[in-house]
Formats: structure tokens, sequence, C-alpha cells
């Protein structure tokens, strides 16, 4: 595993992206464990929290559900 320290965080996080989850997931932004925003599709504007998103389909392609 490789890992970097940018240093000291003095800023906001608009995404975050993690990996080796064998799924995909994206949800809205969050921020102290609240959604604060409901739009579901699409986010303009200045946003108050964070959007995480899980990905690592482990070299499979996507299929729907």
């Amino acid at each position: 595993m490789t890992s970097k320290s940018f240093g000291r965080n003095t800023g906001w996080v608009d995404v975050a992206f993690f990996a080796h989850v064998h799924n995909y997931e994206r949800i809205c932004p969050i921020y102290q464990s609240q959604r604060v925003n409901t739009e579901r599709f699409k986010y303009s504007g200045i946003q108050n929290g964070t959007i995480h998103v899980v990905v690592g389909g482990g070299g499979r392609s996507l299929r729907v559900l």
C-alpha cells in the first residue's frame, strides 16, 4: 500500500475517493454525518459537505441491478 501525507488539511474536501471495495457507491454531500443537500442528481454552487465515492470493481465491468 502506498500513502502520502500532504501535510495538515487546512481546507474543505469536496470529493473523497476510496478503493478496494468491490462495488460502486456515491452519495450526496455529507457534513458531520448529516446530509447537507437534498438534490439527488446535480449539485451546483458551494456545497458544505463531502461527496464520498467508493470504487473498486476488481477489473469487472459494471452491470445494472
